[in-house]
């Protein structure tokens, strides 16, 4: 499921990077500043508060499954030495925790990439709607275009 997951990010980026319809260099690279830093998306698109969330989020993740890493070789070790069946318990459970933090990391990164491409692809979108006026008045309709 998680390899699963991963292979699908990955092609899916993959088509964003080098898909035609694609035409706004600004939402690539604010998705590929995400991608590679976290929150540096959300920075380049002026969203300071959601950079903070996810700097936040993707660090909190990133530090709790280092931890369970680290718990789960120590016992790890401890099982080589004792054979004791609640130190192989201990094993198993900080390396599941370990195995759901990645997965985390990797879902919230993925969650804020997209963020970051999106923000950067409808920035103009306010600027757009605005130019644009339609009225319904009594017998008429006038559409009012500002260039």
């Amino acid at each position: 499921m998680k390899k699963t997951f991963f292979a699908l990010t990955i092609i899916l980026l993959c088509n964003l990077a080098f898909a035609d319809e694609i035409r706004d260099k600004r939402a690539l690279k604010a998705a590929g500043l995400s991608l590679i830093v976290p929150g540096a998306g959300q920075i380049y698109n002026e969203k300071f508060l959601k950079s903070g969330l996810a700097f936040g989020t993707e660090v909190t993740f990133l530090s709790l499954a280092l931890y369970n890493y680290s718990k789960s070789e120590k016992f790890h070790d401890d099982y080589k030495e004792s054979g004791l069946q609640s130190d192989l318990e201990k094993y198993n459970d900080y390396y599941d925790k370990k195995q759901n933090y990645f997965f985390w990391l990797g879902a919230s990164a993925f969650a804020f990439t997209v963020d970051a491409f999106v923000d950067a692809h409808l920035q103009d979108y306010l600027d757009t709607k605005n130019k644009i006026h339609l009225k319904f008045e009594a017998q008429s309709i006038i559409l009012n275009v500002n260039f």
